[in-house]
């Protein structure tokens, strides 16, 4: 992955991809901070670039499909007020599919039509001198690289530079934590009991406090487990509490147990003080529970 900025290829006024020759843009759709956020290139076929905003990195595009040759599907927006700016090169119609049988047919939008689904056709596409270039091809002024979405933070960030609230799960290839809207922290909770089964008594009372006064802050290092460290913050006043307690781990035994201890340490980590105060309560309860049907 390239976290360069990215210079295209100006072609008797065309605007190019810079990395494929033959791919022209055709159509550019705008956000409402005019921050481009859909681009359609043409070559043999149709590619499509999805562009993320995300604040304080700026823009980072990945290619997001591609099909066969054809017009712009328009999708209408679920506020189409005001209206959001699209540009397309000369002779690029903006299309609606419906179903023909087996098949998908393209009817052409009139203006009419495109307007009540909330976009404005411009005749020029905007130029980008706000984003630090004057141009105004998308590419100049992106990153290549895929973006992720913390709806704790309620925002997106490169995937190389992710907050505390989500993380990778290698072990089952997706974005997981607190802040993912993808592995949700039920899908956890025998991972994170494991987990905690492996702490001592003081250690997994420091925790259950830590949750309960949404105090939370538990960093987790290291992906194999003679490698692992753990710390936790069980207050406000920042004084780490290295958890020594765990650095023997003679009792787990295989892969798939160093999977559930990795994962569960890793989904604690992304809980954050009173921030996440519901998914603490949660997972304070089930540690309840557990302790509760050990006795």
């Amino acid at each position: 992955m390239s976290n360069q900025k990215t210079e295209s290829k100006e072609v008797t006024g065309e605007m190019r991809h810079p990395y494929e020759d033959d791919e022209t843009i055709i159509c550019i759709e705008y956000d409402s901070d005019d921050r481009p956020f859909n681009v359609t290139t043409q070559d043999g076929g149709m590619s499509h670039y999805d562009f993320d905003w995300c604040e304080g990195a700026g823009l980072y595009y990945h290619c997001s499909g591609g099909g066969p040759r054809g017009g712009i599907v328009l999708s209408k927006f679920a506020n189409p007020e005001p209206p959001r700016k699209i540009w397309a090169a000369p002779g690029i119609k903006f299309v609606k599919q419906t179903r023909d049988g087996n098949d998908w047919k393209e009817i052409e939008l009139t203006i009419e039509q495109i307007r009540a689904m909330g976009h404005e056709i411009i005749s020029e596409p905007v130029n980008l001198s706000s984003m630090g270039k004057d141009t105004c091809n998308p590419f100049d002024v992106g990153y290549e690289g895929e973006t992720v979405y913390c709806g704790i933070c309620r925002e997106r960030m490169p995937d190389e530079d992710l907050c505390r609230h989500v993380f990778w799960d290698r072990f089952i290839g997706m974005y997981s934590g607190v802040g993912s809207d993808e592995g949700k922290v039920e899908d956890y909770k025998d991972d994170i009991l494991f987990f905690i089964s492996k702490m001592s008594k003081p250690v997994v009372e420091k925790i259950l406090h830590a949750l309960t006064t949404n105090s939370i802050w538990l960093q987790f290092h290291g992906e194999l487990l003679g490698s692992s460290q753990i710390e936790l913050n069980g207050d406000d006043v920042w004084h780490n509490d290295i958890l020594e307690d765990v650095d023997e781990y003679d009792d787990l035994k295989g892969e798939g147990e160093e999977c559930k201890f990795v994962t569960g340490g890793e989904w604690l980590a992304s809980l954050e003080g009173k921030k996440t105060k519901k998914t603490n309560a949660l997972v304070a309860e089930w540690i309840k529970e557990s302790a509760n049907n050990r006795t």
